[in-house]
């Protein structure tokens, strides 16, 4: 019955061809709510977004957009969490998030609506949005064996990139630390792949980020615009185990690492071999498992392409696992 759009960006664009059609493609949610309701709640700083013509009520939610009719304003950051106040019907509700970026004060705005909508109690809003972790790959920041790790490697485009520019520019380094970037291709695209990543190049170079490694064909443009922009340490390569190299030779203790690329790329697998976790593992477990298999020995999870043993069932001391799962 209510239906949240966040931002009309250049993901999918080579499917879609145009940010147009992309926008189009968001509104037709509206074909699936019941005859005569529902909301729409829209982002009132997307330029696409505002205004737009709405077969269902709306509602605008916003930063930079003083007639929103949700709006954000008092932003702040202490490098571990966010604040800031929620504006609406002449309310003032201060609001603390346990991740990053503007674009998460934006969906929480966005989700705060939601909530009014559904006749919940401010309070219960705002406990639920503090509850809030980010976790696996998908903009989460974890603490490893000394080093402070921003994954964000579920998807890329400019857009998301410049998200988590900002996001990874609010977490506090410690002392004698750097920030490092790790950045790979942003996939689909489409003709515009050499401009898009030439953007982001320009965005390092405006950025905080003091160490870049680049990885994939067409993150090449990335590390040329980034040089051009006078960013100084900057490492470019396409091979995987030369990336591995790069991230142990620049990555140090009290750095704050960020890994950010489209899926495709499996930086997750990158994090993982550097520094021993199991990211990409965690990710198949949640996103993509197809279920648990049993038979008369053993018990599995199995997983797009693979599978793992997780219990024995039987009581003989002798079991044999089989080639193939269902």
């Amino acid at each position: 019955q209510a239906a949240i759009v966040t931002l009309v960006g250049s993901s999918h664009l080579e499917a879609f061809g145009t940010q147009e059609r992309i926008l189009d493609s968001c509104l037709s949610v509206q074909e699936g709510m019941p005859t005569g309701e529902g909301l729409m709640i829209l982002n009132g700083d997307d330029p696409f977004q505002w205004g737009v013509s709405c077969s269902r009520s709306v509602v605008y939610y916003g930063i930079d957009n003083e007639e929103c009719d949700y709006r954000a304003a008092n932003i702040r950051s202490d490098g571990s969490r966010l604040a800031f106040d929620v504006l609406y019907e002449d309310k003032v509700v201060a609001v603390t998030l346990n991740c990053f970026g503007r674009h998460n004060v934006l969906n929480a705005l966005a989700v705060f609506a939601a909530g009014v909508w559904a006749d919940m109690t401010d309070e219960e809003i705002v406990f639920g949005l503090a509850s809030y972790r980010p976790s696996g790959i998908r903009q989460n920041l974890v603490r490893y064996g000394g080093h402070s790790i921003y994954l964000d490697c579920y998807n890329a485009s400019p857009e998301s990139m410049q998200s988590a520019f900002d996001a990874f520019e609010m977490v506090g380094v410690p002392e004698g630390g750097h920030r490092v970037a790790v950045l790979a291709d942003m996939l689909e695209t489409g003709e515009e792949e050499a401009l898009f990543h030439r953007r982001v190049g320009e965005m390092v170079a405006r950025s905080k980020i003091e160490k870049l490694i680049c990885y994939g064909s067409a993150s090449r443009h990335i590390a040329d615009a980034a040089r051009l922009g006078n960013a100084t340490c900057v490492a470019h390569t396409e091979c995987f185990d030369e990336l591995i190299s790069l991230m142990e030779k620049h990555v140090s203790v009290n750095d704050v690492l960020m890994v950010k690329g489209s899926h495709g790329m499996k930086l997750e697998l990158a994090v993982d071999r550097v520094f021993g976790t199991a990211f990409h593992e965690e990710f198949e477990r949640y996103e993509f498992r197809s279920g648990e298999y049993r038979d008369d020995v053993l018990r599995y999870f199995v997983y797009t392409d693979h599978a793992t043993v997780r219990g024995k069932l039987a009581s003989c001391c002798d079991v044999a696992i089989p080639d193939t799962i269902e």
